[in-house]
């Protein structure tokens, strides 16, 4: 949460377009709402245990859209071929956040998934 540090839950889509890359859509669902649009890279694409580099856009609407930058890197597990795991710490920066929000913030991220195919 940009204004108060918490936490809170995302929930989207994810599409993977190789065993080596992956696009997320996630809305943000805490007090201050969003979305994030990111690119997920996996450095071992045939290993159950993939260490990850994440790259993303995400926008907080608060007193307008605020698009920011986000960086992370992780492990994804793949429990099995239709739950997978994921573990990832970044950072995220919005520059042009009000005054009372933080303009940059870390993010400790714990995601479940669940894949229809």
């Amino acid at each position: 949460d940009p204004r108060s540090g918490g936490t809170g839950p995302t929930l989207g889509l994810t599409w993977g377009t190789a065993s080596w890359l992956e696009f997320s859509a996630l809305a943000v669902l805490q007090r201050e709402t969003g979305l994030r649009l990111a690119g997920s890279l996996f450095l071992l694409p045939r290993s159950s245990i993939k260490p990850l580099v994440q790259f993303g856009l995400p926008v907080f609407f608060a007193d307008g859209a605020r698009v920011g930058i986000h960086a992370a890197a992780g492990l994804q597990w793949d429990v099995s071929r239709h739950l997978g795991l994921s573990l990832d710490f970044g950072i995220e920066h919005h520059p042009d956040m009000p005054a009372a929000y933080d303009k940059t913030a870390l993010v400790l991220a714990l995601g479940a998934q669940a894949r229809a195919f």
